[in-house]
This record gives structure tokens, sequence and C-alpha cells, in this order.
């Protein structure tokens, strides 16, 4: 499938940028936690990816609100636990990255659980 494709292509992707930006000129410092951060933020893609393809679908169909109250509530859900990995547990930047997969996760966990129960 064509998510399939994107993934594998944004995992490559994640997994070169490295050395692919330090050929462009990037600083040395900065090139591995790019790296880290890109390849641990792919984790989440595919949550987020689905996530953004039912809120389309459930937009289509008027229903605005199931789309503001999970993506909201997956934004305070990443910006809470961005603080806590980063401050609280002393994670640094990778913390952040953490927390945006499970927001992204928590996204999708939602949507579908409003699909599932108003399917009934």
């Amino acid at each position: 499938s064509a998510m399939a494709v994107a993934y594998v292509f944004s995992v490559v992707a994640a997994a070169i940028s490295a050395p692919l930006l330090g050929a462009l000129g990037q600083p040395r410092g900065v090139l591995r936690p790019c790296q880290l951060f890109s390849l641990v933020q792919a984790l989440g893609l595919p949550g987020v990816w689905t996530s953004s393809a039912v809120a389309n679908v459930l937009v289509s169909q008027g229903i605005v609100g199931a789309s503001v109250f999970c993506d909201c509530t997956a934004a305070l859900f990443n910006l809470t636990f961005t603080g806590l990995f980063v401050r609280v547990c002393g994670m640094g930047y990778i913390g952040a990255a953490w927390a945006t997969v499970l927001s992204n996760w928590t996204q999708f966990s939602l949507y579908m659980t409003y699909v599932v129960v108003r399917r009934k």
C-alpha cells in the first residue's frame, strides 16, 4: 500500500539523515541527535497518518466535534508528556520525540474508540 511505501521511505530517510545532513553542511554536533529524534518519531507515523485519514472522513461527514476532541486531547497529552519527559525525567530532547510518539498513538486510539463506539 502507499502508506507502507511512505513509511519505509520515512524510516530510511531518518536512518540516513546523519550523513545526508552532514553532506549538506550541517554542524557535526547535531547530526546524531537529529537522526535519533527522527528515528524515534518514525514510530508514531502510522498512528498519526491513520488518525488524519479518519479525521478527514469524519469531518467530510459533518462530524467535527469528535475530530476536535481527539486532536485537542492528543495535543494536551503531547504538551504534558513533553514537559514530563524532558524536565522531570531528564530525558532531554529525545523525551520530546517519545512524547510525540505516545501522543500520536493516543490520538489513534481516541479515533478508533470513537469509530467503534459510534458504530454501535
